[in-house]
């Protein structure tokens, strides 16, 4: 269960994730606007009429 971006093979180890945890935490400025707009698609898409 690697994840694509995590170029570390997958061993189990907790070191090679530790990395990849403060990694996604404190991104680039250019991940953290991915981010951004990743989250903010809530108000676009209304999960009202969707649940409904």
């Amino acid at each position: 269960m690697s994840d694509p971006k995590d170029p570390r093979p997958p061993g189990g180890d907790p070191e090679g994730r530790e990395p990849s945890v403060p990694e996604q935490r404190e991104p680039d400025p250019s991940e953290t606007t991915s981010a951004e707009p990743e989250a903010a698609p809530a108000p676009e898409p209304p999960p009202g009429p969707d649940a409904g």
